[in-house]
């Protein structure tokens, strides 16, 4: 997600940029439509998968491009009149659940991305100010830049993110940190293929 200062300061820029990351999918008549229930279906899993993760940002968006995808894509599907499936029926089951959840979430990010704007100011404020009494001290433009970068570069580090922090004593375990958006990815590159109804196989590998 995009994290820059002047994107979070203004949160509802925030939510425009994530309500177009989960835009409505145009289908392909070309496709089985059944092909499109069972994506549903993954969909609405990896979704619960983010909210245990606290990826509330990629659940939200999981779930509004299920139901945009079942409520308004898939109706203009060649097969949708009179189809039924079991993959079918398990999206239909869950699509008031998914659209709950969605309407939830969309709110909990609105007062996450105001009180992050807060917080964003507030820290503008302060670095601006502490810049001023920093060159006062007759220390040039160029340190002062290169000294933020260098408080910039240890909060990151202190921040302990998963995705480059490594714990020798995970290796006991065999843990291994699958990126949050690899699903998502690997439906993106597999596309031509599904486009031509051609089914697309990977292999997840890594290293301890």
């Amino acid at each position: 997600m995009e994290r820059s200062v002047d994107v979070i300061c203004d949160p509802r820029l925030r939510m425009r940029i994530i309500l177009n990351m989960a835009a409505t999918q145009e289908v392909s008549p070309s496709v089985p439509i059944n092909r499109y229930y069972r994506s549903l279906n993954e969909m609405y899993r990896v979704a619960g998968f983010c909210i245990e993760d606290k990826d509330y940002e990629r659940a939200f968006i999981y779930y509004m491009r299920f139901v945009s995808l079942a409520v308004e894509s898939l109706p203009n599907h060649k097969q949708y009149n009179g189809f039924s499936s079991a993959e079918k029926a398990k999206a239909e089951a869950v699509l008031g659940d998914a659209f709950v959840k969605a309407e939830s979430l969309k709110e909990q990010l609105k007062k996450k991305y105001e009180e992050e704007a807060v917080l964003a100011r507030q820290s503008a404020k302060k670095t601006t100010a502490d810049n001023v009494a920093v060159i006062g001290k007759n220390m040039s433009v160029r340190d002062v830049v290169a000294r933020n970068r260098f408080l910039e570069i240890v909060d990151h580090k202190k921040s302990g993110s998963a995705a480059v922090m490594f714990d020798s004593r995970n290796l006991a375990h065999k843990e291994v940190v699958v990126a949050a958006d690899l699903v998502e990815n690997f439906v993106q590159l597999a596309q031509v293929n599904t486009n031509r109804n051609v089914e697309t196989c990977a292999i997840l590998c890594g290293s301890l």
